[in-house]
């Protein structure tokens, strides 16, 4: 039951209670205006914070602070007292309310006033160390001069200098020029420049071929002198090769590379040519014969693991109204993306920039600055003749959008293309970016230049004059560069220069280059085991392939085109106008190639190759085979005579393959009593090696033998130490060599195999 209060008291009226303490803020202290008898006050600004009550009739008692400022901490500066160093505070900073007194001195427990009671920070003086071993000013140090050093346990003890430092050694140098300009001691016999990625040693003449410098001094090689008119050379240490070094030290070098060449994946070999290890990835497709995809480009953006690509996009080949597409991947080639207007992203190709009325954009040229900023370069070609503007644009946000930029140049008529991919190379100590421009009505091909990340361009020397090249590109390596161009009377030119491409010199052209070549790309790039390659990609419009050629940088100054004696078809179903190719190196070592694949009957195919071009290309070198009767490489004896031969092979180490063709035209002089051998490819192996075969020569072919009934060629099962390998056969009765009277006058052969190249000496 509900409970009431008891003896409630009646009220005639409602009356008002007093009103309850109240608290009251503001930006000040209170004055005797504000509040009642009995409210606090708090002063709110940071640096008070104060509360005041409760107000009584004549006041506002202060109640002191609720928050106090913040700390100050000391700023310190070293003092000298003397041979002490001691710490004075020479400013306060981070704190609130008025500052401490600035002057005073970190003593042992605290600040103090005088320097003599503040604290030194500076520890005891180490142990005087024994010089008396020093030659006197002047006098030339040897590796057997004591010099002061110091070992665990003794603080003065004086070591021979030669077993502080090996004698020779190796100097790091930023550039070329840098290494130019040095005087470099006599021990050092090696240096490195960051600028080519490579190692040059001394020589004791000026090479007549290679990368090469010439530094300050003039001291010979192994500390012979100096010379004034020979001295002070320099060579790519790939290209002086094993003469550097004992032939004890070389044996041991071939013998290692042979253990890690075993275990390397090669290129297959089919017919007379070496091919790639490759895999494909078609990246657009289509039937629509209005849509035609040509001229592209494509850049590795390395920040991003990205593959970015350009392609011009019309209704035909040429001279016709066109769109400059777009597309980038983050997967390799997997899905493709672009941005459309708004910057949006949407699935596939988006048009970047399209040409107006009457004007074809083509020649795509791609290329990433060394900030990152992706740069195009493209022909504004008229269709219907006049003025030819090359015109750029650049993305800054990696392909997101895209800003148009000055016109590059403006050539009188439509005889003006942009070629080949925009390249960061050495500028004689800058990074330079540069591409390439022919002028058909002037016959000339030049290099453009730029040192200011692509913002502005000049037109630089003369790759190629007055011989009507066309598409050409550039490869360089350190001041040395190659360019190489098709001819539009056949085949395709080389120049190389010397100079980061101030001038170019003309050399002999491509070996086996042919009118219907096109597109060259060009590349120079070392091995693993420091050898220096150009390789030169092209389209064959005769054969509907893609061939890439080869030779090492050193071959390649001295013969120009005839050094690049090495080729491998990477495609072989190019179609018609087919041609345009881009490759691009990945860190991983992996080469992938953007193929425009044309079809004049209306199929348009963009596709990605994958391949390790270092273990085709690169290790592929020409050789030629022969048939003899004898035994020993200087003196063969007899020799067939020949309708065909050919041969390839390739060398890590001391481990060679091989493979070769040849179809004898007559006996010639071959001995019938003797064996018939094959030579094989024996460059570089070292004098007195043996040949030791792994397992034997394997023949998949040979036509017109003379075999007894029930017998077969089965190649050879051993190689002496001269480098020929004899032929067997093999019958009911086992393996037997074979004569020269078992082979008819027309015999043929193919065969390959390895051998490994077995040091004795």
């Amino acid at each position: 039951m509900a409970r009431f209060a008891s003896n409630p008291v009646y009220l005639a009226s409602p009356e008002k209670g007093v009103d309850g303490r109240g608290i009251l803020t503001g930006a000040r202290a209170p004055l005797m205006t504000d509040g009642r008898i009995g409210d606090f006050w708090l002063d709110s600004r940071t640096d008070q914070q104060k509360l005041y009550g409760p107000k009584n009739a004549g006041a506002w008692p202060d109640l002191g602070f609720i928050k106090g400022n913040r700390g100050w901490t000391p700023v310190f500066a070293a003092v000298a007292d003397g041979v002490r160093r001691v710490q004075r505070v020479v400013d306060w900073q981070g704190g609130e309310g008025p500052k401490p007194a600035t002057g005073k001195y970190v003593g042992a427990t605290g600040l103090v006033d005088a320097i003599g009671d503040a604290l030194d920070i500076r520890g005891p003086e180490g142990p005087e160390m024994v010089i008396d071993a020093l030659d006197a000013g002047g006098d030339t140090a040897t590796y057997d001069t004591l010099v002061p050093a110091a070992d665990a346990g003794d603080d003065n003890v004086r070591r021979p200098l030669k077993e502080m430092f090996s004698p020779g050694g190796s100097l790091i140098f930023k550039t070329l020029a840098d290494a130019q300009a040095a005087a470099v001691p006599a021990r050092i016999d090696r240096v490195f420049i960051n600028e080519i990625d490579g190692y040059r040693v001394r020589v004791d003449s000026q090479p007549s071929a290679g990368g090469k410098h010439r530094s300050a001094d003039r001291f010979l090689s192994d500390e012979q002198g100096t010379d004034s008119a020979n001295g002070g050379w320099w060579a790519d240490l790939a290209d002086v090769g094993p003469n550097r070094i004992s032939a004890a030290a070389q044996a041991a070098l071939d013998i290692a590379a042979a253990r890690v060449a075993a275990a390397v994946e090669y290129p297959v070999v089919t017919g007379a040519n070496f091919t790639a290890s490759s895999d494909v990835q078609v990246l657009l497709s289509t039937a629509n014969v209005n849509d035609y995809w040509h001229f592209g480009s494509m850049v590795y953006e390395t920040a991003k693991n990205r593959l970015h690509w350009m392609f011009r996009s019309a209704a035909v080949h040429t001279a016709a109204e066109s769109q400059i597409m777009y597309m980038f991947s983050d997967d390799g080639g997997a899905t493709l993306w672009s941005y459309d207007g708004d910057g949006v992203l949407v699935s596939g190709p988006s048009a970047v920039v399209a040409s107006p009325a009457g004007r074809d954009y083509r020649d795509v040229c791609l290329g990433i600055t060394p900030t990152g900023d992706i740069l195009a370069i493209y022909t504004d070609l008229p269709i219907g003749g006049g003025a030819t503007p090359v015109r750029r644009m650049r993305s800054r946000d990696s392909g997101k959008t895209w800003q148009s930029e000055s016109v590059i140049y403006t050539h009188s008529s439509t005889g003006a293309r942009a070629y080949g991919r925009i390249k960061v190379v050495p500028g004689d100590g800058k990074s330079r970016m540069v591409f390439t421009m022919y002028r058909s009505d002037t016959n000339d091909v030049r290099l453009w230049l730029s040192d200011d990340m692509g913002a502005t361009w000049t037109m630089g020397a003369a790759l190629f004059s007055g011989s009507a090249e066309n598409e050409t590109e550039v490869a360089f390596w350190g001041n040395v560069g190659v360019a190489i161009g098709r001819k539009n009377a056949g085949g395709m030119s080389v120049a190389v220069t010397e100079n980061y491409g101030a001038t170019w010199t003309k050399l002999a052209d491509v070996l086996g280059s042919v009118t219907a070549d096109v597109a060259p790309t060009v590349d120079i790039v070392r091995d693993p085991y420091g050898t220096v390659w150009v390789v030169l990609g092209t389209c064959s419009r005769a054969n509907d392939t893609m061939r890439w050629f080869s030779g090492t940088l050193k071959d390649v100054l001295a013969n120009g085109g005839d050094g690049l004696d090495s080729f491998f078809d990477s495609a072989t179903d190019m179609q018609a106008t087919s041609g345009y190719h881009v490759p691009q190196r990945l860190p991983s070592g992996e080469w992938v190639v953007f193929e425009v694949k044309e079809d004049n009957s209306g199929g348009r195919v963009l596709r990605l190759r994958r391949m390790q071009i270092e273990k085709s290309v690169m290790m592929a070198r020409k050789w030629t085979p022969r048939l003899v009767s004898g035994s020993v490489m200087s003196a063969l004896g007899n020799e067939a005579t020949y309708t065909s031969q050919f041969g390839r092979y390739d060398r890590l180490g001391d481990l060679i393959r091989f493979e070769g063709y040849l179809q004898i035209a007559t006996k010639g002089t071959l001995a019938d009593a003797n064996n018939p051998r094959l030579t094989m490819p024996g460059a570089g192996v070292p004098s007195g090696s043996q040949l030791v075969l792994r397992p034997a020569v394997f023949v998949p072919h040979f036509s017109n033998g003379n075999l007894p009934a029930g017998n077969y060629l089965s190649g050879a099962q051993a190689l002496n130490g001269q480098g020929t390998a004899a032929l067997y056969r093999s019958g009911p009765t086992g393996s037997t060599a074979m004569v020269v009277t078992e082979i008819n006058a027309t015999f043929a052969v193919r065969f390959s195999g390895s051998y490994y190249a077995a040091v004795t000496n």
